[in-house]
């Protein structure tokens, strides 16, 4: 009598296994997520990646349907989506839409569907891939424990041990039958196959024997004939269970066949679990084959596994690709960052995870693609799992906005600079006008009027010669003007001393030119008044920043004093008009302190303005 477990089928079972741990291993490494929707959009399945990246335990997830989590202004677009891949019957890819993060917070995915197709191909669900993914399967040890629960089961039931004559008619029956079929054995002597067994197993079963029990079989009295297979057999309530069963040939002492000797153990569990199984490996090799992204798997330098991903990136075959040292299909010039990323990953050191190069094609040209790359456990080795993603379109589209912005800011720079040598022209026709009139008070408006123009000059002057185009440095504006208005008004340094105190600020223009005007008025007040000739003293510009994000800006000077009299706000002289103008402009306020000197504290915030398109 042969042993129940055999060991073409134990083989079986285990090449099943370890294939389904492969792809396990793909999946649950993966960094997006997998998801599975019954034909209503109800979550069925989603990988432990989604409470990874959106905060939500899976087990509040499955159930609901997947709209609940995507963006209202999404929505329409995610249910059209979804509608093409019913229509279409085929694989969707390329929607983009936001789903919610448990904290309220909403994040973009991109997702590829494939619809789930009956004998009748009727869609009957959907299975699909939101970014990269990780498969939700059972942990390590949970699938060791459920392992270890089916052997237990497996090893410790009570096998039913059945004796038949040659006719097939039962003679007896172990009392393990009442556990297993709900019989009691006197209900079953005498009983023929087909009180056992559903017909279509009756049948497989009968030509087996028809094969085993020839008569040159039954005529070698040494031969050991048995008849073995998983069939179908009747519980007492008609409900049916799968038996592996072994019915051997008994002789009697003289070699004659007398009977069978059938041991049957209950293996419905494990044939469950083996077609759960080969359901399982369908599943993840379908999402492995038909997911956007390239997969392989590299160890030892050569790869070890590529998917359908991989064979379309790179036109060359699986087998072409399979036990090739991948550093030949990377471009030239990037193969030696990858190599080294790829040596430092498994030696345990820091690498980037995330990267760009450029894969080889069988045509002889090349891809741009985005690496994920994780070190794992191959077939009991360290290896690297890869993902790669195609970004020659992005790297593309990325190269021509660069060269656009390069483009834009060299125009930019070039406005500036008119802008700048316009202001210049201005003023040096205000000081030719100047020179023409013998009127001071003229003269005085043209002069004033001239350095007002000259500090809007400087405005543009900064932002050309700045990194940014977008802000100029405060400080060096104030210090560049302050020495500008030193020279116009052609003030002896050593009768007028400048003193700054100044923190790093920038500004955008918006907020500078009518900063620097205010700054232009408030300068030149001080050195046309503060110091009458033979009067020594010290101008101060302060700058730093003030509380609530506000900028703070004094200048101070220990002069003759402000008029105590005069009311600057109210004043009829236009530089301060233009003062207290341009600080409502800033929304800001000014105040003045005539203690010791004059002081102007300008308090404002930078403007923000929406931005230009």
């Amino acid at each position: 009598m042969k042993p129940i477990a055999h060991t073409e089928r134990k083989r079986a079972g285990e090449g099943l296994r370890k294939s389904e741990e492969k792809y396990r291993l793909l999946i649950e490494n993966s960094p997006d997520i997998f998801f599975t929707l019954d034909p209503e959009g109800v979550i069925l399945f989603v990988s432990s990646a989604w409470t990874v990246l959106l905060g939500h335990p899976v087990t509040q997830v499955v159930g609901r349907p997947f709209r609940q989590f995507v963006h209202p202004d999404d929505l329409a677009r995610y249910q059209a989506f979804m509608q093409r891949a019913v229509e279409a019957g085929q694989r969707q890819t390329g929607i983009e839409y936001r789903l919610q993060h448990a904290d309220g917070s909403w994040r973009w995915y991109n997702t590829r569907a494939v619809p789930q197709k009956d004998d009748a191909d009727t869609v009957v669900g959907y299975e699909g891939i939101a970014s990269d993914i990780t498969e939700r399967k059972p942990t390590e040890d949970e699938l060791r424990e459920s392992v270890d629960r089916s052997r237990l089961i497996y090893e410790n039931a009570r096998d039913t041990l059945w004796l038949l004559d040659m006719s097939f008619k039962t003679t007896w029956i172990s009392p393990s039958v009442a556990r297993t079929r709900g019989f009691k054995p006197e209900e079953l002597h005498a009983s023929t196959l087909d009180q056992h067994m559903t017909a279509a197993s009756l049948a497989i079963m009968m030509e087996a024997a028809s094969r085993q029990l020839s008569p040159d079989n039954l005529a070698d009295k040494n031969r050991e004939v048995s008849v073995e297979g998983v069939y179908e057999f009747l519980r007492k309530d008609r409900t049916t269970y799968w038996g592996d069963t072994v019915a051997t040939l008994i002789r009697d002492k003289d070699g004659a066949p007398l009977g069978f000797l059938c041991i049957v153990r209950d293996v419905t569990e494990r044939r469950r679990a083996e077609a759960a199984l080969q359901a399982s490996e369908a599943r993840y090799r379908l999402l492995v084959e038909n997911i956007n992204e390239a997969i392989t798997v590299a160890q030892d330098g050569l790869l070890k596994f590529v998917n359908r991903g991989a064979v379309e990136m790179t036109g060359y075959s699986e087998q072409e690709l399979i036990s090739q040292p991948f550093e030949e299909f990377i471009h030239p010039d990037d193969r030696e960052m990858v190599v080294d990323h790829y040596r430092r990953r498994l030696a345990g050191e820091s690498a980037q995870p995330r990267y760009a190069f450029r894969v080889l094609s069988r045509d002889g040209g090349f891809r741009w693609v985005e690496i994920w790359a994780v070190v794992i456990d191959w077939e009991g080795r360290p290896a690297t799992l890869n993902f790669l993603t195609d970004i020659s379109d992005r790297h593309k589209a990325d190269e021509a906005i660069q060269a656009s912005l390069r483009e834009k800011e060299v125009m930019l720079r070039e406005i500036h600079h008119r802008v700048k040598n316009n202001m210049q022209i201005i003023s040096s026709l205000l000081n030719l006008q100047s020179g023409h009139t013998l009127n001071p008070e003229c003269r005085e408006i043209l002069k004033n009027g001239q350095s007002r123009i000259q500090a809007m000059s400087l405005v543009h002057e900064k932002l050309y010669r700045s990194r940014d185009m977008s802000r100029i440095d405060l400080a060096a504006y104030i210090q560049s003007l302050a020495a500008q208005l030193f020279q116009v008004f052609m003030v002896d340094p050593d009768q007028v001393r400048l003193e700054t105190d100044f923190e790093e600020l920038t500004l955008d223009i918006n907020s500078s030119v009518p900063c620097g005007l205010i700054l232009n008025e408030l300068i030149s007040n001080a050195l046309k008044h503060a110091f009458p000739v033979g009067r020594k003293g010290t101008l101060r510009i302060g700058l730093n920043r003030g509380p609530n994000g506000t900028i703070v800006l004094r200048v101070a000077d220990d002069g003759i004093g402000f008029p105590k009299k005069l009311d600057f706000r109210q004043t009829e002289t236009l530089g301060l008009q233009i003062v207290n103008l341009l600080v409502d402009q800033l929304e800001g306020s000014i105040e003045l302190d005539g203690t010791h000197g004059t002081t102007f504290t300008l308090t404002f915030k930078e403007l923000k303005y929406p931005p230009r398109i």
